[in-house]
Formats: C-alpha cells, sequence, structure tokens
C-alpha cells in the first residue's frame, strides 16, 4: 500500500519521537536485544501441543534494497521505501531481532494470525507506538505490550494468542531450535491436516493417474514442512520430514518423476534428494534460487491460471448480481454514466452499484454531484473495491484505479444506449443470450470511476476483448451466468451476444 504524505509523516514523527525520548536516556546509550535463544523463549509461552505453524523473520537479518531488486524480477515489487528502511532500523536499535507469526491453521479461515515481537522491557514502549500506527494505517488491529513482547493484530487475535496455554512439546522446540538460518516457516502436518489434502490429489496429478493413489499412501508419511534461508534468499533450505528413510526415497522419487512430466525434462532446479528420512530441496547461491523461481512459476503457471479464471469469473457473477440488485430497486439496469441536469458525464456505472457490492460506506463518499475527477471525487479512485480488480496482477495499475471490468458498448448492447438505464423486460432477446459485462482486453483499461467503457469497433470487434494468456475473454450474460468465451467464436455469434432485439439465435454448444 503507497503511503500518503500524512501517512508518512505521521510514522516518520513517531519514530523520531521515539528516538529523540530514547536518546535523552540512559536506554540510549547501550539497547538490549534479544539473542535468538532468548526470543524463543518467549515465543514457548504462546506454543501449544496443536499448534501447527510458526514463522519467524530476523529484521537485522534483511536486507530491503536487495530484497526489493529480488521480487522485481518477479513482477511483485517490494516496496524499498524510506519509510521501511527508517522502521527496520528504529525497531533494530529499540533491540528487536525476531518478529514471529504463531497459529493453528484451522483458525486462519478467522483472520490473520497476530505477530509476536520479543522485546527488552525496558524498549517495549518504542516498539509498541512504531507497531501500533503500522497496525493502523494497514487496518490490521493495533499493537499491545504484554510481558516481554508485543502483540500485533485485531483484538480477537491478540486475546486469543494471549489464552495460549504455552505448553509446547519438547519436539517442536527442538525443532525451532535447531535451524540455524535467520528466516523460516515451519508447518506441522498432523493427520487433521493431511487428511483433507487427499481429495486435492486427484486435481494435482489427475484422476486416473496412478501418482493419485501412491501420493495419497504417502501423505501421512510426512511430519513437517521447513522452509529456512536469508532474504533475499540467496541461500535456502526446503526440507520435508518423514518418518523413515524409505518414505523419504519414495516421496522424493514422486516429486521429481512429476515435476520432470511436467516441465518436460527441464526440471533439474527442482529435483530434490533425499536426505535421511527428509526431502530436501536447497539453493546455495542467487542464481541457483532464480532458477528453482522460474521452474516453480512455470510448474505452476496452469494451477494459477485456472485460480484467476474462477476469481475472475466470480467477480463477474458478483457484478452481475448487483446489476440486478440495481434493477430489483429503480426498475432498470443503471446507466451507463451517472449525468447532470446538462447531460455532463460525471461518475460510472461502477460507483452506482457499490451499495449492491458490499460497499455502501464507500458509496456514500462520492459527491455525486461532481465528476469522477472533482477535488473530492479523485481521492477515492484509490479504494477500487477487489470484484473491479479482475485478472490484473499489476499492483501499480490495481492502485492506480485502473480496471478492465466493462460494459460493451455498441447501439445496440445493455448499456449502449442512451436513456437512463434499460428495462430487463427490452432485453428481447433473451437475458441468457445477451452479454452483460465482461473483461477487456490488457490493453484496454478504464479509472473505474471514470465513466469510460469499450467501445465495440466496427470491425474485429474481438480484438478489444480478448486476453490472449486466457485465450478468450471472461464475460457475464444477462441472466448472471459467467463464462469463458473462448477466442475461436465467429464474428457473427459475438455481435449477437451484444445486441438486446436483434432477434438472433445462438448456438451455446459452438462456443
Amino acid at each position: 500500500m503507497r503511503l500518503t504524505f500524512s501517512e508518512q509523516y505521521l510514522i516518520i514523527a513517531v519514530l523520531a519521537l521515539t528516538t529523540a525520548t530514547l536518546n535523552n536516556t540512559a536506554i540510549a546509550q547501550k539497547f538490549s536485544s534479544y539473542t535468538p535463544h532468548a526470543s524463543i523463549s518467549v515465543l514457548s509461552r504462546y506454543l501449544e501441543a496443536d499448534t501447527t505453524f510458526v514463522g519467524w523473520l530476523d529484521v537485522t537479518q534483511v536486507d530491503l534494497q536487495k530484497l526489493a531488486e529480488f521480487t522485481t524480477k518477479f513482477g511483485s515489487p517490494f516496496a524499498d521505501s524510506p519509510e521501511a528502511e527508517a522502521i527496520q532500523k528504529s525497531l533494530v536499535q529499540l533491540g528487536v531481532t525476531r518478529i514471529y507469526v504463531v497459529g493453528n491453521v484451522v483458525d486462519l479461515g478467522q483472520g490473520p494470525p497476530a505477530i509476536l515481537v520479543p522485546v527488552k522491557q525496558e524498549n517495549a514502549t518504542g516498539v509498541a507506538a512504531i507497531l501500533k500506527v503500522l497496525a493502523e494505517h494497514d487496518h490490521v488491529g493495533t499493537a499491545v505490550m504484554v510481558d516481554g513482547a508485543v502483540l500485533v493484530g485485531s483484538p480477537e487475535e491478540i486475546q486469543r494468542l494471549q489464552r495460549l496455554s504455552g505448553n509446547a512439546d519438547a519436539e517442536l522446540l527442538k525443532h525451532i531450535r535447531s535451524i540455524q538460518q535467520p528466516h523460516a516457516f515451519l508447518v506441522r502436518t498432523p493427520a487433521t491436516l493431511t487428511a483433507p489434502l487427499v481429495s486435492l490429489l486427484p486435481e494435482i496429478f489427475g484422476a486416473d493417474d496412478p501418482l493419485t493413489t501412491q501420493a495419497a499412501r504417502l501423505l501421512p508419511a510426512v511430519k513437517n514442512l521447513t522452509l529456512s534461508g536469508q532474504l533475499p534468499p540467496e541461500k535456502f533450505r526446503l526440507e520435508v520430514a518423514t518418518d523413515s528413510s524409505e518414505a523419504a526415497t519414495a516421496i522424493a522419487a514422486l516429486l521429481n518423476g512429476w515435476t520432470d512430466s511436467q516441465l518436460k525434462g527441464q526440471s533439474g532446479p527442482l529435483q530434490t534428494e533425499a536426505d535421511g528420512t527428509q526431502v530436501v530441496l536447497k539453493s546455495d547461491s542467487m542464481d541457483q534460487t532464480l532458477a528453482i523461481a522460474d521452474s516453480i512459476n512455470r510448474l505452476t503457471m496452469p494451477a494459477r491460471l485456472r485460480a484467476q479464471r474462477m476469481s475472475t469469473l466470480n467477480s463477474l457473477k458478483q457484478i452481475a448480481l448487483a446489476m440486478h440488485n440495481f434493477h430489483e430497486s429503480y426498475g432498470h439496469f443503471p446507466p451507463q454514466a451517472l449525468v447532470d441536469k446538462d447531460g455532463k458525464r460525471l461518475l460510472s456505472w461502477r460507483v452506482l452499484i457499490l451499495p449492491y457490492l458490499d460497499n455502501g460506506p464507500l458509496y456514500q463518499q462520492f459527491h455525486l454531484d461532481e465528476p469522477w475527477d472533482s477535488p473530492h471525487n479523485i481521492k477515492l479512485v484509490s479504494s477500487m473495491p477487489f470484484a473491479y480488480r479482475g485478472s490484473q496482477t499489476d499492483e501499480d495499475a490495481i492502485r492506480a484505479g485502473k480496471t478492465r471490468m466493462t460494459t460493451p458498448l455498441t447501439k445496440d448492447s445493455v448499456f449502449g444506449r442512451p436513456g437512463s438505464g434499460m428495462k430487463i423486460q427490452s432485453i428481447l432477446d433473451g437475458t441468457s443470450n445477451t452479454l452483460l459485462v465482461a473483461e477487456a482486453a490488457p490493453d484496454q483499461t478504464f479509472i473505474w470511476t471514470k465513466p469510460d467503457d469499450v467501445v465495440i469497433p466496427s470491425e474485429n470487434p474481438l480484438s478489444v476483448l480478448l486476453d490472449a494468456a486466457a485465450k478468450g475473454f471472461h464475460a457475464c450474460l444477462s441472466d448472471g451466468s459467467a463464462r469463458l468465451i473462448p477466442q475461436s467464436i465467429d464474428e457473427a455469434t459475438l455481435r449477437a451476444l451484444l445486441t438486446v432485439d436483434g432477434r438472433e439465435v445462438i448456438d451455446f454448444g459452438k462456443l
């Protein structure tokens, strides 16, 4: 999230105040830090026998500049801002080393887990002040001081942590203490966690693939997974601990064979090895890490595209449902643009349906008698609802409020005719045969509040809708059903879908 000037000033002011206060006390002469071993002692108070994950980051061992360079290579730029560096420096000066996250996977549905920051008592006030500002800015809760630590998160998550018994089993603590790398994340895999995963194996390997049966047999042998290393990950080690050397050998063989088949013989960087009862994938250099990351990206691409497609189709369904609820309230679909008495176009239909997208508070912030780029309304562009993101992954574009969700415009489309908004009764072709909203081509983006939509050209109408990566375009018909329209659709059928009363016959069996 990009900070506004006032937010940056607030954080810097807190840091300056903290530093100024400390500089006038004896504490400033020598900050006392928790060693990793000492911080584990604090952590142990928040562990239980059924704890399934523990992760930590050593703030003294993170190179923010190099981390930003690394993440940028994979299209996920990390903001290496002066504020981030100032926060890191202040936390380190206040004696913070490790920042922990701990919990049970089954509780994740209730919200993100709280964060545990061990700190000496004399430094706790300064640490809590910094983390409280950050938590409230990012709307993740607050920060509170407890004995030997600061807890960050929602009030409910903080209370949950405080209720934990601290009765961690010796094996878990021993495993945590054995990890030498500065950053790590480990997940324990009890039967209650692995059993539900069996149902996902057919989707990964294929319902009739023998690997599905083999993986289901081996899954109960997995005890835990541990990823540890540096940031950026010049070196890392991924370990899968099993209950026997035989299981480790079998799992390594299964993984290596599957990745090789998926990557067509180019899975070298992802080849694991059995080391006693462990299956290991490791990197000893940045070049090796980059090769592994590239292989993982290629391996997971089909699954990510499927997930992205489902998310986009779900968003289209939500938008269509919101339009129908608008129709229920007003007797017609929203107009393509809200206009003033002089006919000046002010705001998009995307703003008008906000109350029906569970975004009533955001809708109330708009000045509906002002254009989208008025001094007031322009401030709301960065608050684009998730439903309008669609297939976009460019975070800069998302922060800029750009969307590809559009109502395709022709003289005969649902939103193409002038007026206050079309009534369902006017869709003579039938709602199941008429396109309502679609995701435009990647080069067709619009500020979501601006009354702009894609105009279908007279020649090659597919050009403004086609997403080559998806091999078609995502769309929702006027009956609320969403689908991927394949790139093989002929021009006549596409134009027929765009008309409300052309009386064309659509053969969906050919799509």
